[in-house]
């Protein structure tokens, strides 16, 4: 039995294996595993929309841009199987294109992302370690564009892949999105620009001169599937095939029932829809497999165990959302607490960004943001529920349709103190703040 028992979970870890592929190594995730993953996520149209737009540069020659909207690691599977499918059609061997990364988390300024693009273009085509010593903006986007007009001339297409785009639509001056867009909007440069973010409205944060080089292509990746759809998908993971070898045929009806009952239980079903409800990113749901594998007892899968792993991943709602607040937002709901320390409730933006420009003129050297970020992050905590517009009646004139939403009255919806507490607390447990972030927020203690 527990000789079967190991078959039986290294089959299931195969299988679970892809949905859990978190590189851009496409070798370790072929395309049936890729197809299977993109199924279970349920964003194939959204790959086959990718594998029309980049077999456009890959085999017709066109340049490209595109912002694909969803949360990160479906986008990649998306993106990964979209390339398996562009091989496929070329026989199946990728060297007649290149691929290159960059990603708004890691590359944290235009500068570390251009050298970074530069790096990568070298290993690609030219082979052999990069001269660190051309660290200039300027020698580095040299560099690139000679690259990329010695690609056209041999027919070498370039794929530039931008995780957490939205990192870069926030930097001042966005020049580096600048070049690659103006690259990819003229026809000699054969190159197609894939930006990936969560942000939906992250094109209205580009400046005129930059999205007037965007081709405004969009591809809106579904964040949930429908429950029967993870029913199934959570019920594949956890069955086994008829013929296993190393496993009796009666231990592998036996498994499979087992896996049968589990997710026709009313309790696990009710989690279920109520894990969706509370928009569950779907790799969680995974995850709770990857743990119930790992876990399982000899008496094999039971409605007990399987509740057990998915309520160890069940976070508080609250954590979770200060979890997902980008900076900009973190400051605002900081500036809120300041406002109400001294009793001014409710607040508009103005008072609100108000509050931080104090803080930021402290300091010459503190880098000054665009007005722009902080207005957007601000609509979207009222979209999020964090804040709601105040309809006591104060401010009635910023009630009316027409008004501007900066003036629109709002107040936080949850308790100030302890929304001041998680922040802090997740700082403390590793959520990366950067350093203006991090002083601003001692400057509410201090207060």
């Amino acid at each position: 039995m527990d000789g079967e028992l190991d078959v039986a979970k290294a089959c299931c870890r195969r299988v679970l294996r892809p949905l859990l592929h978190a590189t851009w190594d496409r070798r370790s995730l072929p395309l049936v595993d890729s197809a299977f993953a993109c199924a279970a996520f349920g964003v194939v149209d959204a790959a086959d929309a990718l594998r029309v737009l980049l077999g456009r540069t890959v085999v017709q020659g066109l340049s490209r841009s595109a912002i694909v909207v969803g949360p990160a690691h479906q986008a990649r599977i998306a993106m990964i199987h979209a390339l398996n499918l562009v091989d496929q059609g070329l026989g199946g061997s990728p060297s007649s294109y290149a691929v290159v990364h960059l990603s708004g988390l890691l590359h944290t300024s235009d500068g570390i992302a251009l050298k970074t693009l530069s790096r990568q273009l070298h290993i690609e085509f030219e082979g052999g370690e990069f001269d660190v010593g051309m660290s200039s903006f300027r020698e580095n986007m040299a560099y690139v564009l000679k690259v990329l007009r010695e690609t056209s001339r041999i027919n070498q297409p370039l794929i530039v892949v931008i995780d957490a785009f939205e990192r870069f639509a926030q930097r001042p001056r966005q020049s580096l999105l600048y070049h690659l867009f103006d690259l990819a909007h003229h026809a000699a440069h054969q190159i197609a620009i894939i930006g990936i973010t969560t942000h939906a409205d992250v094109v209205s944060l580009l400046e005129h001169r930059v999205r007037s080089r965007f081709s405004n292509h969009r591809v809106v990746l579904r964040h949930q599937v429908p429950f029967d759809h993870l029913v199934h998908v959570l019920r594949r993971t956890l069955s086994l095939p008829g013929a296993l070898p190393g496993c009796s045929r009666g231990f592998v009806d036996e498994f499979n029932a087992a896996t049968e009952t589990v997710f026709a239980d009313g309790a696990v079903q009710g989690f279920l829809r109520a894990a969706l409800e509370r928009k569950w990113d779907m790799r969680r749901f995974f995850d709770a497999v990857a743990i119930a594998i790992n876990r399982m007892p000899p008496t094999l899968l039971s409605t007990t165990h399987v509740m057990r792993c998915l309520r160890s991943l069940d976070v508080d709602p609250i954590d979770e959302i200060v979890f997902r607040l980008s900076p900009y937002q973190i400051a605002l709901l900081v500036a809120m607490m300041h406002l109400e320390k001294r009793s001014i409730c409710p607040y508009t933006f103005e008072m609100v960004y108000e509050e931080w420009r104090k803080f930021q003129n402290r300091d010459e050297s503190r880098r000054t943001w665009r007005r722009q970020l902080f207005s957007k992050a601000f609509e979207q905590l009222i979209e999020a529920n964090v804040v709601r517009v105040d309809s006591s009646g104060a401010g009635e004139g910023c009630m009316l349709a027409n008004a501007l939403k900066r003036f629109q009255q709002v107040m936080v919806v949850h308790e100030i103190n302890d929304l001041r507490q998680r922040i802090v607390t997740h700082g403390e447990r590793g959520k990366e703040y950067p350093t203006w972030l991090s002083e601003w927020i001692k400057a509410d203690y201090a207060h």
